[in-house]
Protein backbone atom coordinates (compact mmCIF):
# COMPACT_ATOMS: atom_id res chain seq x y z
CA UNK A 1 0.00 0.00 0.00
CA UNK A 2 2.73 2.12 0.86
CA UNK A 3 4.56 1.82 -2.68
CA UNK A 4 1.28 2.54 -4.56
CA UNK A 5 0.53 5.36 -2.66
CA UNK A 6 4.42 6.76 -3.43
CA UNK A 7 4.03 5.70 -7.26
CA UNK A 8 0.41 7.88 -7.31
CA UNK A 9 2.52 10.51 -5.57
CA UNK A 10 5.16 10.75 -8.04
CA UNK A 11 2.93 10.63 -10.66
CA UNK A 12 0.91 13.75 -9.51
CA UNK A 13 4.02 15.24 -8.95
CA UNK A 14 5.46 14.66 -12.32
CA UNK A 15 2.05 15.56 -13.94
CA UNK A 16 2.66 19.01 -12.26
CA UNK A 17 5.91 19.48 -13.46
CA UNK A 18 4.65 18.87 -16.73
CA UNK A 19 2.41 20.95 -16.33
CA UNK A 20 4.58 24.02 -15.18
CA UNK A 21 7.24 23.66 -17.71
CA UNK A 22 4.50 23.59 -20.12
CA UNK A 23 3.36 26.98 -18.98
CA UNK A 24 7.07 28.30 -19.03
CA UNK A 25 7.86 27.11 -22.22
CA UNK A 26 4.20 29.13 -23.77
CA UNK A 27 5.32 32.02 -22.03
CA UNK A 28 8.76 31.93 -23.35
CA UNK A 29 7.36 31.55 -26.52
CA UNK A 30 5.13 34.41 -26.32
CA UNK A 31 7.73 36.80 -25.10
CA UNK A 32 10.45 35.56 -28.04
CA UNK A 33 7.11 36.78 -30.12
CA UNK A 34 7.07 39.62 -28.36
CA UNK A 35 10.59 40.70 -28.34
CA UNK A 36 11.00 39.85 -31.78
CA UNK A 37 8.25 42.69 -33.00
CA UNK A 38 9.95 45.49 -30.83
CA UNK A 39 12.20 46.64 -33.77
CA UNK A 40 9.33 47.15 -36.06
CA UNK A 41 7.53 48.97 -33.18
CA UNK A 42 10.65 51.13 -32.49
CA UNK A 43 11.38 51.64 -36.36
CA UNK A 44 7.38 52.63 -36.14
CA UNK A 45 7.59 55.19 -33.47
CA UNK A 46 10.83 57.14 -34.71
CA UNK A 47 9.26 56.61 -38.54
CA UNK A 48 6.28 59.03 -36.94
CA UNK A 49 8.24 61.26 -34.61
CA UNK A 50 10.85 61.87 -37.58
CA UNK A 51 7.91 62.50 -40.20
CA UNK A 52 6.13 65.27 -37.82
Amino acid sequence: MRTEATETLTEKKEKAMNAVAEIIHGFMRDLAEALASVPDVLAGLLGGVNGR
